[in-house]
């Protein structure tokens, strides 16, 4: 892994890029929780951006929006377009199915809608992560060197997250199969074969599923459904689609065997799951927060 200067800072590659452009403060810091398990370089604004993309090669950049704007959505489409290879991933509190569309069109890499849970948001970090960066798992089980001190510069802030001692056994192996998780990102909607994946990987069938059981807990095969629910949970989520249209979308050509794998890995039928949504949205609605007025008093 090599060292680079950075404004001052010395930094490795490898790192997570977080460019906050939240109008008001969140609720829950995001960025501090991720950088427990992961180096952060954070971001106010965008004019920096690029020049720490060049600088650092990021294995993701993050873009948190409380609610995106044109104007604000204008250079992260712009930067995906500069930057064709970089993993850009958006973190939005407002949503729609014109802005799902929107970061499909743009090819981001993944498109998140808050509340986010963290161990998603780990793992699709954690799915690039350089050789000697801590995993989750690594963390719990396997002792670290941690630097907390956060080093200012002219347009961003390094959080410095916990790196192993040594490179272990399993992190060579997760980085061996990286290629076939990017594959299965980039194409899930698409027919994806054991076959092509193991190639990506410079692995034979048997070897690339012996590797991935061994890295994962769990086949192939089992991985790419589980993937492709979460894909449609987000999706029904976020979007007006029919569950006929999401099932078809995340890669399913079976609607049955499509409600069956939801149900096994939700605990409920799209339907169910979809009415259980739309009612927490109504509840929602229905007991909106007070708005305070400028002289401080609150409009019920």
């Amino acid at each position: 892994m090599r060292k680079l200067a950075l404004w001052g800072v010395i930094v490795e590659s490898g790192i997570v890029i977080w460019v906050d452009l939240q109008t008001s403060p969140a609720t829950v810091d995001l960025c501090a929780q991720v950088s427990f398990f992961s180096a952060i370089f954070k971001v106010r604004g965008v004019d920096k951006v690029a020049d720490a993309i060049r600088a650092l090669t990021p294995c993701a950049v993050l873009f948190e929006y409380d609610d995106p704007s044109e104007e604000l959505l204008e250079p992260l489409e712009s930067l995906a377009s500069e930057f064709p290879g970089a993993r850009f991933v958006m973190i939005t509190q407002e949503h729609s199915e014109s802005l799902a569309i929107w970061a499909l069109r743009a090819r981001l890499w993944d498109y998140l809608v808050k509340p986010v849970d963290l161990l998603y948001l780990l793992s699709r970090v954690d799915l690039h992560r350089e050789p000697g960066t801590a995993s989750v798992k690594e963390y719990k089980r396997r002792r670290v060197q941690q630097d907390m001190t956060p080093n200012r510069g002219n347009g961003g802030t390094l959080v410095a997250g916990p790196r192993l001692v040594n490179e272990s056994k399993a992190v060579r192996l997760q980085n061996l199969l990286t290629p076939a998780l990017s594959f299965v990102n980039a194409n899930y909607a698409e027919k994806v074969t054991l076959g092509v994946v193991a190639k990506l990987c410079g692995l034979g069938r048997y070897q690339f599923s012996r590797a991935f059981k061994h890295a994962h807990g769990t086949t192939f095969r089992k991985f790419l459904i589980i993937h492709r629910i979460r894909k449609a949970e987000q999706m029904l989520c976020s979007t007006n689609l029919s569950i006929t249209e999401v099932a078809f979308s995340v890669g399913f050509n079976d609607l049955s065997h499509f409600a069956k794998m939801f149900r096994r890995h939700t605990g409920a039928r799209p339907s169910e799951y979809l009415e259980r949504k739309r009612k927490e949205t109504r509840m929602h609605l229905s007991h909106p927060l007070p708005v305070k007025t400028e002289n401080g008093a609150k409009l019920l």
